[in-house]
């Protein structure tokens, strides 16, 4: 799986450019609004099913857990859901720094 790179159309230095995709990285210059979509949509998504899937998990409907398994998956749970705040947070700023909101 290729690691992307979204750059802003005024990120306009070619050999930077070029030094991230000789290191193997899919650049692809966007405009602000796709760097919401792409923030909003494809980093959410899967936040979602880590923290439905901890859910279930700890709701026992894969057995049991041992206090060493419900403190690993508290700290999943904890870590998953500040990065959605920190999701959140950026997509707002983005979107007041946009203009479209």
């Amino acid at each position: 799986m290729a690691r992307m790179i979204l750059l802003q159309p005024s990120a306009s230095d070619d050999s930077a450019v070029a030094l991230l995709r000789d290191r193997g990285y899919d650049v692809e210059r966007v405009d602000g609004g796709e760097v919401r979509r792409v923030l909003a949509h494809d980093l959410r998504n899967p936040l979602g099913v880590i923290l439905g899937n901890a859910e279930l998990v700890k709701e026992g409907v894969y057995g049991e857990l041992t206090p060493k398994q419900e403190a690993a998956l508290a700290t999943i749970e904890r870590q998953a859901e500040r990065l959605a705040d920190m999701l959140e947070v950026l997509v707002d700023r983005l979107r007041i720094e946009g203009g479209s909101g």
